[in-house]
């Protein structure tokens, strides 16, 4: 069998915004004429001379001799030691938070979500929609969370994400009921239906290490994001985000986030998510040749950076050792000046006559 340009792996067993990232990159990668095929967890792994792996799990299946690059979730620092040949990040914060041997490997490529593109509105889904994703009910719980949405002030659409999960779609129907404020409406939706929401939505509520950040992005939606840790300043530069530290936090964070959402969804398409994967590949082909130098921490010096210290050097401002003087006889002293004639005295002012007579005066009647 001969080996394919490209295999995208992932151990993800169910569908989801992280998941559809795989095809995303597969497309991509045709439309630069490149062989490539998606391989999911328990498919048999095909010869080839790249591969990009979603997770750790699924770099350990690359292909032998493969040039091996690992694409962590955008906002997700828990990844920290990709044993890769090439570490992709969405932020160059991200990449510090490496270990100090895959920092070194680390390329900055933005965040990376599927493709996605905001959709007009639709009659059943009345704006503004805010959408959860199942990482934040897992981790704040299905009651926590009900009661803080209640808190919310704004009427808004609430959308669950549930994937595949059918006990936490059977919770969110158990203990939904009545948790929302008059005149909100409250809703599940599984994941056939995550382009449909995605697109519309104008606040995402995630959580860095779900993978399902870049998604609200890649729709077009500002991002409400709890217990932000190690994302924190990437979501900050991006200025795509409200933080919200704590659950406790979380009713607040929606509705500054609903006050901000123009600014927020602006900034949230600036980022290109729903481009990320054509990056991706752009970003691989030049690593694979050779023309992307090693990462470098910004504020590392060039070369040899020398420091201000020789005198001339300090004079003009420049940090370089200024070059030695070509030998050669040694420069004439320059002549003396002539010697000028010496210069009219100046008369003196009237407040210098006034003085010296005063003083006069003082002298003769001591």
């Amino acid at each position: 069998m001969s080996a394919l340009d490209l295999v995208v792996l992932s151990s993800e067993t169910e569908p989801s915004p992280r998941r559809a990232i795989a095809p995303a990159l597969v497309a991509a990668a045709q439309d630069a004429g490149l062989e490539a095929v998606a391989v999911g967890p328990g498919q048999p792994v095909p010869p080839a001379t790249l591969a990009i792996a979603l997770d750790e799990r699924a770099l350990e299946r690359a292909p032998a001799g493969a040039y091996r690059v690992a694409l962590p979730a955008s906002f997700d620092p828990t990844w920290q030691d990709p044993a890769a040949d090439a570490v992709l990040v969405a932020h160059r914060s991200l990449a510090d938070r490496l270990a100090p041997g895959a920092r070194r490997r680390a390329h900055v490529v933005g965040p990376v979500g599927p493709a996605l593109e905001p959709l007009e509105p639709d009659e059943e889904l009345p704006p503004p929609v805010v959408a959860i994703a199942p990482d934040v009910v897992l981790a704040v719980g299905p009651t926590p969370l009900l009661v803080q949405l209640s808190l919310v002030s704004a009427r808004v659409t609430f959308l669950f994400a549930v994937g595949e999960d059918v006990e936490l779609a059977e919770a969110l129907r158990t203990f939904g009921a009545g948790h929302v404020s008059d005149g909100s409406r409250a809703g599940l939706f599984a994941s056939e239906d995550e382009a449909r929401v995605l697109g519309r939505a104008a606040v995402w509520v995630g959580t860095p290490t779900g993978g399902d950040l870049a998604a609200g992005l890649a729709g077009g939606s500002g991002l409400v994001v709890t217990n932000p840790g190690g994302a924190q300043e990437a979501l900050e530069a991006l200025g795509c985000a409200v933080l919200a530290p704590s659950a406790s936090l979380l009713a607040v964070a929606v509705d500054d986030a609903l006050a901000r959402r123009d600014a927020l969804g602006e900034a949230a398409r600036a980022t290109e998510a729903a481009a990320g994967a054509a990056r991706v590949i752009a970003e691989v082909q030049a690593l694979q040749a050779g023309e992307r130098p090693e990462a470098r921490r910004a504020g590392l010096p060039q070369g040899i950076e020398w420091l201000p210290g020789d005198v001339d050097a300090i004079a003009t401002g420049s940090g370089a050792v200024p070059d030695e003087p070509a030998p050669g006889p040694a420069p004439a002293k320059p002549a003396k000046p002539a010697t000028s004639a010496p210069a009219t005295p100046r008369e003196p002012t009237l407040d210098e006559r006034i003085e010296a007579e005063l003083a006069a005066l003082k002298k003769s009647l001591e």
